[in-house]
């Protein structure tokens, strides 16, 4: 099966799947489960994530989305009470057990594979990283002295940096990983 991890929905921050959000950045997750499924790498995918706020889990948001596309309903197994990476492994595992699936392929983003494949590797799951793009890009205009000073995008993109690179630490401590 494709697992398609959650991943933007928290406190004070806009659902990524509603229709508002830039499509180009915010679906990249949903695109990349969408092109493994129709290139017939799984029969399956799992959505997993749950609605820190509000009603909508991320999980109903990324079906609605893969349903949009042309995935089948029943194509689509939904995991709606993760809020952690961890989380999303533990419940996971359970869709898996429940329906005889063996392997999957982890569509999450570039910065966060790492945490996600050591989380389900963790938990005994064969999981293969099939990454979407990066969600950090180095504009691919002529290099000039600009790039170098501080803006507002070098600050979000440090704060995901810095947010995967601490998560990845605990979950090790911890034992997750």
């Amino acid at each position: 099966a494709i697992v398609v991890l959650g991943g933007n929905t928290a406190a004070n921050r806009q659902n990524w799947f509603e229709e508002e959000v830039d499509r180009d950045s915010a679906h990249r997750r949903i695109d990349t489960a969408e092109a493994l499924y129709v290139a017939g790498k799984a029969p399956l995918i799992i959505v997993s994530g749950g609605a820190n706020e509000g009603t909508v889990s991320e999980a109903r948001g990324m079906e609605a989305s893969l349903q949009g596309q042309g995935v089948p309903a029943e194509a689509i197994i939904r995991e709606d009470k993760s809020k952690t990476t961890r989380e999303n492994a533990l419940f996971t595992k359970r869709k898996m057990q429940e329906q005889g699936i063996e392997s999957v392929l982890v569509v999450t983003s570039a910065l966060h594979m790492p945490r996600a494949m050591g989380v389900f590797r963790g938990l005994d799951i064969e999981a293969y990283a099939a990454q979407n793009p990066p969600q950090i890009q180095i504009p691919q205009n002529e290099p000039n002295f600009n790039l170098y000073l501080p803006n507002m995008r070098a600050l979000a993109a440090s704060r995901s940096i810095i947010k995967e690179y601490l998560g990845y630490w605990v979950y090790q401590f911890r034992g997750w990983i």
